[in-house]
């Protein structure tokens, strides 16, 4: 419960008095954080009546278009003044910059606030008459940061030019203030690159109201933050999983970081290895842009002969043998897709690397397999086409199949690289 209590009263030139205590007839607040049942203060002051209501305790609000949220350890408290000239002639009405906040033994001035708030508070920000007919009211929210502790403060008003002043003793309650803390930010701990992956987030609130988590995902790989905001009710915790798109260039150990979104500070971190995607022979992978490239299952042969009679077989040499395998590749029927040209394929076994020989497009092979050779030379096809062919590697006799793994690497200066392997 969010109470107003009666202050002693400071002042010289103007005596104070209070009337007795009568329930606000303003509005409800709107929002997950309300001041709950609140008596009022009211005070005559030189000709003015004047109202501190429904003080309440904050850690965000919305004004003028713009959200503030409190720093780490912070809070805002809002009050509501109301002030009515009750004098048959004019008067000033309070400055909202007279108006302060004391808690702790530190004077805390409004915030100055103009336009309407909205959201956990609402209404129009206080703003002062400065020659007030008889009758003539100005009423709004005031608000001061404060300790996130804060279980009082005095509000003071001080008119130094005329000696004019009163106060108010508010207690407010922090332990309804909504209490946010991360128990789980964690990603797969291995994922292929090119790919988007999820991060799981899951925020506990163990304060009495509910509260808006609003945080920045970032890494060093990614060009823009990646912002997170939801709701987390009072006493429950709040799953999410929010997709990442991949990085250029990121790699093992890449690292994400969640960080508060008002203080930047960080909240918790997570690491995920992004692996050079791989497949078994014959099967596909599916490109960044659409597309699929399969690569068959390695055929092996000491002799590549030819159907044309002016091609002369190839033969491996000493300890040497060729490993085949068939590449077919497909564009999407949306747009060009990368392809993989001839000497964009290696294959490795071990620490080795063996370069493509490159077979011709118009060489028909007869043994050990038959077919074109694949001989392509742009690495993209329109959308729609495919293309495929036999790719040949020499390599030492005695390589098994389950030795060798053949990797595409694609480089441009237009769309993202990317490399993948077979094996």
């Amino acid at each position: 419960m969010l109470t107003v209590g009666l202050a002693g009263v400071a002042g010289v030139a103007g005596c104070s008095t209070e009337s007795p205590a009568a329930e606000s007839t303003a509005p409800p607040e709107t929002g997950t954080q309300t001041a709950g049942s609140v008596s009022s203060q009211r005070r005559t002051v030189d000709g003015l009546s004047l109202r501190l209501t429904r003080p309440t305790l904050l850690t965000a609000y919305r004004a003028g278009g713009h959200t503030h949220t409190a720093s780490d350890g912070a809070a805002f408290l809002a009050v509501r003044l109301r002030a009515e000239t009750t004098a048959d002639s004019s008067v000033a009405h309070p400055r909202a910059s007279d108006v302060v906040a004391t808690t702790g033994g530190e004077q805390r001035e409004s915030r100055l606030e103009h336009g309407e708030f909205s959201g956990t508070v609402s209404g129009a920000a206080y703003s002062e008459t400065d020659q007030a007919r008889s009758g003539a009211v100005s009423e709004g929210w005031l608000v001061f940061e404060v300790d996130r502790s804060t279980e009082s403060a005095r509000v003071s008003w001080n008119d130094s030019a005329t000696d004019r002043s009163t106060a108010w003793t508010v207690s407010v309650s922090p332990g309804a203030l909504p209490a946010l803390a991360v128990t789980d930010f964690s990603g797969p701990a291995a994922a292929e690159r090119y790919d988007a992956v999820p991060l799981a987030l899951s925020v506990e609130n163990t304060g009495g109201q509910s509260g808006t988590f609003t945080a920045e995902i970032t890494a060093g790989a990614l060009e823009d933050a990646v912002p997170v905001q939801f709701t987390v009710p009072a006493g429950e915790s709040v799953d999410r999983s929010v997709d990442i798109d991949y990085p250029a260039g990121a790699g093992l150990g890449t690292q994400f970081t969640l960080t508060d979104a008002s203080s930047g500070a960080a909240l918790a971190s997570t690491t995920v290895d992004y692996e050079v995607p791989t497949r078994a022979f014959g099967d596909s992978y599916e490109t960044p842009r659409g597309g699929s490239v399969t690569l068959s299952r390695l055929q092996f042969a000491d002799e590549i002969t030819y159907e044309s009679e002016y091609s002369t077989p190839a033969t491996a040499g000493s300890n040497q043998k060729f490993a085949l395998v068939y590449v077919t590749a497909t564009a999407s029927a949306e747009q060009n897709t990368a392809i993989p040209v001839d000497d964009a394929l290696e294959l490795t076994a071990g620490t080795g690397g063996y370069e493509v020989r490159i077979l011709s497009d118009y060489d028909e092979l007869t043994s050990p397999v038959t077919g074109s050779g694949y001989g392509q030379f742009f690495d993209e096809v329109g959308p729609g086409e495919a293309v495929g062919g036999w790719v040949a590697f020499e390599i030492p006799a005695g390589l098994r199949a389950g030795d060798i793994a053949v990797r595409w690497e694609y480089s441009d200066y237009v769309h993202q690289d990317f490399s993948v392997r077979w094996q």
